[in-house]
């Protein structure tokens, strides 16, 4: 997250992406002018997506309708020499449920459980936040479900493949 970044690596960052070169504190050149350099941020995004709008109406203003603030916000952090050296700026979408399964699929499959679209419905029903991306899902999945797996480890000694089993809704235990 660039926004994070000190002021002197900024500058430093200024003549690095025009010429693609570092020198290090011996003299050694450092050549990445065939290299990709990306950045990621979240500025604009606490102030804007998510917020409730003033009205009538209980909206929560989404990223899409956030966008042009996202980047006038990043057009007042960044001075406009970075912004000038930089090629292109990807916003990225907003995590949706249907992007939340595939990722809560992709985390599964790192466990020694079957992943069974109740197991994924349950993962997404109780960790989906587009205000708190990605993350949710992993620490859900890792305070809810490999917990579990780990104490059934411990009984059963590694090897086995486990299948989630639900009471009402919940996930009881695996087997």
């Amino acid at each position: 997250e660039i926004e994070k970044a000190h002021p002197k690596l900024m500058n430093l960052l200024l003549g690095f992406l025009d010429d693609g070169k570092l020198v290090d504190s011996r003299g050694v050149e450092l050549d990445f002018s065939d290299s990709i350099i990306c950045f990621t941020s979240n500025i604009g995004i606490k102030n804007n997506v998510g917020k409730k709008l003033v009205g009538f109406g209980n909206e929560v203003r989404s990223y899409d309708a956030s966008r042009d603030d996202i980047t006038e916000e990043f057009k007042n952090h960044f001075n406009p020499e970075f912004i000038n050296r930089l090629d292109s700026i990807i916003y990225f979408n907003q995590l949706t449920e249907d992007d939340a399964a595939k990722i809560t699929r992709l985390y599964l499959k790192k466990l020694p459980i079957k992943t069974t679209k109740k197991l994924v419905d349950f993962v997404v029903a109780g960790s989906f936040s587009p205000e708190y991306g990605a993350r949710n899902i992993n620490r859900f999945i890792r305070n809810n479900i490999t917990i579990k797996i780990a104490d059934r480890i411990l009984q059963d000694g590694d090897g086995k493949v486990y299948k989630a089993v639900f009471k009402n809704n919940e996930l009881s235990s695996v087997v």
